[in-house]
Parts: C-alpha cells; sequence; structure tokens
C-alpha cells in the first residue's frame, strides 16, 4: 500500500498539521506514504512542493478578475502528475484543493485514467458549491440544485464576476467521474452537506479532526499575572482572522453586557483591530506556539465560539481538552463537540442567551465541567482516533 496526500500547505494551518499527523502515523505502521503541496516549504522527507508564488499570484489574480479559481496553474499541476506518475501510489487522499494552486479539472482527468483509490477529506462547502466555501450565514441553498447569482461573490474565494452557475456544472462533471471516489467529512453537519450535493452517490463517511490531548492539557502558567487578570472570569475565543463571520461584532456586543470582574481575550486580533477593542477586550497577536495556546485555553473560564460558519470547530474541541467548558452556537457543526457535561448551546446572534449561560458557569464554576471535558475529547475528537480511522480506511481500500 502506498498513500499520496495532496494538500495546499505541509505542516502549516489545520489542514497542513492533519496531512502530517496521518503521515506520522502511516510512517509508524511501516506505510510507505508521501505528501505533495503546493505552498511553502518542508524539511519532511516524501515531502514535494509543486507550485510556486509566482503561478499562485496570477491564479489568484485570474480568479478575482474572471471568476477562474481552480482552473489555472496548468504548469505547476503538470509537475505534480509527473510526480504521481513516478510515485505511482495506490491510493490519493485529497485535502483542500482550492487555494489558487491547483488545476482540479487536469488532476481530476487524470485520476480518472489513473482509475486509483481517491479519498477526498472535505474540510469545508467548496467541493459541492459553485464558489463559496460556506453558505450558512447567508441562508443559500442552491447549491442542492445548481448555484447561479451567488449572494456573496465578495467573499473567499471572491470573484468580480459571476461564474457559480459554470463552475458548478463543471465541478459537477470533474467530481462525479472518479468511481472509486471515498469522501471523508470532518462532522456530520458536514457529512449531511454531502448526502445533499452531487456527490451523494459517493462513498461518504464521517472522521472528526483529531486533537493532541497530550499537548493540548490543562497548563499550569503565569499569564494571569502576566496580562493583570487576577481575580477575572475570562471569556476566550481564538481565531486565525477575525471578522463579522467569526464573531467580533458580537464580542464587542457582549463586551457592553459583562460585570466588572468579567473580561473577554481574543487571540489572533490585528494590530489595527488592537487599537479599537474595547477597555475589557484584551486582543493578542496570533500564538503559534502550541503549548503557549493550551496555557490561554487552560486559564479561561469559558471558551466562546460565535461563528456559525463551522466545519469541525477545532478551536472549541482544543479549548474542552484542556479543561474548559465552551459555548456554541446552534449551528453547523460545533454542537457535535460539545455535550451538557462540557459546554452548552445557545441561538445565534442571542447575547442575552450567552449572557445567562456565563453566569450558570461561573455559579457552577468551571472545576464542575473540567473533569468531563478531557475525557469528552479523548473519546470522541482524540488525535490517535484520527490516524487509525484514516489508516483502517487505507487498509479497506488497499485491500489489506
Amino acid at each position: 500500500m502506498k498513500v499520496l496526500q495532496i494538500n495546499s500547505v505541509c505542516g502549516k494551518g489545520s489542514t497542513g498539521r492533519i496531512a502530517v499527523q496521518i503521515s506520522d502515523y502511516l510512517n509508524q505502521h511501516d506505510v510507505e506514504n508521501y505528501i505533495a503541496y503546493g505552498f511553502g516549504k518542508s524539511d519532511r522527507p516524501n515531502t514535494f512542493c509543486f507550485g510556486n508564488s509566482l503561478d499562485a499570484h496570477l491564479h489568484s489574480f485570474m480568479s478575482r478578475k474572471l471568476g477562474w479559481q481552480g482552473k489555472m496553474s496548468h504548469i505547476p499541476t503538470w509537475h505534480l502528475i509527473q510526480y504521481m506518475e513516478r510515485i505511482n501510489p495506490d491510493i490519493v487522499h485529497l485535502h483542500n484543493i482550492h487555494g489558487h494552486y491547483l488545476n482540479y479539472k487536469m488532476l481530476f482527468q487524470y485520476l480518472k485514467k489513473k482509475n486509483c483509490q481517491v479519498v477526498w477529506t472535505f474540510h469545508d462547502c467548496w467541493p459541492v458549491t459553485g464558489k463559496c466555501a460556506h453558505f450558512t450565514e447567508v441562508k443559500c441553498e442552491k447549491w442542492k440544485t445548481g448555484c447561479f447569482e451567488c449572494p456573496q461573490l465578495d467573499r473567499y474565494p471572491d470573484s468580480e464576476r459571476d461564474r457559480s452557475r459554470k463552475s458548478y456544472l463543471e465541478k459537477k462533471v470533474a467530481f462525479t467521474s472518479i468511481p472509486n471516489l471515498h469522501i471523508v467529512t470532518v462532522s456530520n453537519w458536514l457529512k449531511s452537506v454531502a448526502e445533499a450535493s452531487f456527490l451523494s452517490n459517493a462513498d461518504i463517511r464521517c472522521i472528526y479532526n483529531g486533537v493532541d490531548t497530550e499537548r493540548f492539557s490543562f497548563h499550569k502558567s503565569s499569564i494571569r499575572e502576566q496580562y493583570q487578570l487576577q481575580g477575572k472570569f475570562i471569556l476566550l475565543s481564538v481565531a486565525s482572522v477575525w471578522n463579522k463571520g467569526k464573531g467580533l461584532d458580537q464580542f464587542i456586543a457582549l463586551s457592553k453586557k459583562l460585570q466588572e470582574d468579567e473580561i473577554i481575550v481574543l487571540i489572533g486580533v490585528t494590530p489595527d483591530q488592537q487599537k479599537c477593542l474595547p477597555e475589557n477586550v484584551i486582543g493578542i497577536p496570533a500564538v503559534s506556539d502550541q503549548t503557549v495556546l493550551a496555557q490561554w485555553y487552560s486559564v479561561a473560564d469559558v471558551y466562546i465560539n460565535f461563528s456559525i460558519e463551522e466545519t469541525f470547530g477545532l478551536v472549541v474541541a482544543e479549548s474542552i481538552a484542556c479543561g474548559t467548558p465552551a459555548i456554541v452556537m446552534n449551528s453547523t457543526a460545533c454542537p457535535e463537540v460539545v455535550d451538557a457535561d462540557t459546554g452548552f448551546v445557545v441561538e445565534p446572534l442571542d447575547i442575552d442567551a450567552v449572557q445567562d449561560t456565563i453566569e450558570m458557569i461561573k455559579t457552577k464554576g468551571k472545576e464542575t465541567y473540567s473533569p468531563k471535558c478531557k475525557e469528552r475529547i479523548q473519546q470522541l475528537f482524540s488525535l490517535e482516533l484520527m490516524q487509525r480511522s484514516y489508516y483502517e480506511l487505507y487498509k479497506k481500500l488497499g485491500g489489506e
């Protein structure tokens, strides 16, 4: 059995880390495996970067101006196909194939001809829409029958021209052409999306993203002293980009309702955003050190995720693994991560319900929830469980 994973990056970002985590597990079980990726650098063996920054900028420009998302990058994709010819994988595992680095039509034409087993992990909704990675906020369901007149051309992947109808039909032709396509979704909510799409006849299953519970566990730290948070009830949230979709406006609204001993900490804000935050909202730049991130999760009294467009909710799971209960919105996948012992689900935009839930947690105490938190993540969302599930799928497809 020989496995090739394809992703935009290797070792960085959520999808890049997942690819590496799967590779590490395969290495432990003596499975020959490779990672091909479009951006950045990697010092790992058996990896191949087939893209370049110049091509990516051109692809991004053409996508934005003409709506040609996923239709450029001919030369990098040719390099990828030549690499696949050399290593001749039995199983090709796709991750995020959008992002201005890959020509998906060329790739799927090759995969159809090669007739190998194809695993495709959906990390968002892009594979089943004419353009968008998410559609919940705008309440769009055109993807079920055929996209047109896209209501969010200005959102990633942004475009000045509406090519959603043509792109939808082209994706449908390409993605349904693979007879041995096995779709993995990272939540049951996303699984229901795939089952309602033009890919409904494919083999579809859910494998949750995994949390490294050794790295993400309770960590003692001096964060309270460092940021003068002694005696404060800390409401934490983390995002790679803070905008309306991630709930920045709602945290500002919540800040107006907090008690004097309550404070919000947002990790991942920009310097310009920091300048505009209220006094009871602390903005922290992005934290790349996962140990430091685990310390923040551990010191918080409650984690809050206002986002209504989450295909899994990894930061929520990481926080719970560190013993901190979470408040999530009753939308998409986050409700799958929590239960009554580890968090709360409230309706989107209901700031009053969030405030009431905060007071409930505050009254009961974080320690009421902490013992069950890590137990839930270990049982349902552990890194080892994710790795083993992919390994078992590979063995099944490889005939072992």
